[in-house]
């Protein structure tokens, strides 16, 4: 499908201003879920982290989230007060310490969250689109995520400096 060069430019604004759109919907999802666990949604994104590395070190949460290893020692702290992470001594150096999800509490309270929120996107992108443009779908989804990260790095990278 070929755009007029004032379609494509009328596309580009559309696509920015429901990316936005998306973007404000996510957050608002996010600290749903956050309220519904008693937590912040830094508190709540800082999880993610612990949940997919399960053993990072609180330097290195502190560097991907941007925030200093001071918020991060409260953030770990709530998550433990709440049971949903845990800090652990390394076995050999006893000053080392790396905290872990405690995936059963998680799981009782996020499981049925997000198999709602799965099933009801299932639904929406079975009825709507076909496999080719779920592919495309896909591929914009990763590609932002790309440029999202890039950008979070340059950011990052201009404040080092």
């Amino acid at each position: 499908m070929s755009a007029e060069p004032s379609d494509r430019s009328k596309l580009l604004i559309a696509l920015e201003q429901a990316g936005r759109q998306y973007s404000e919907s996510s957050i608002l999802f996010h600290q749903a879920i956050a309220d519904s666990l008693g937590l912040n949604a830094t508190d709540l994104k800082c999880l993610d982290l612990i949940r997919e590395s399960d053993g990072l070190t609180p330097g290195q949460l502190a560097k991907l989230m941007g925030l200093t290893t001071g918020a991060v020692t409260g953030i770990v702290d709530r998550l433990e007060m709440a049971g949903y992470a845990r800090r652990r001594r390394d076995s050999i150096d006893r000053r080392k310490i790396s905290i872990h999800a405690q995936s059963e509490q998680i799981a009782a309270r996020l499981d049925p969250i997000f198999t709602s929120f799965q099933q009801a996107m299932a639904r929406e992108f079975q009825a709507a689109y076909s496999n080719q443009e779920m592919a495309l779908i896909l591929d914009f989804v990763r590609r932002s995520s790309r440029v999202l990260q890039s950008e979070t790095r340059k950011m990052q990278l201009e404040q080092e400096s």
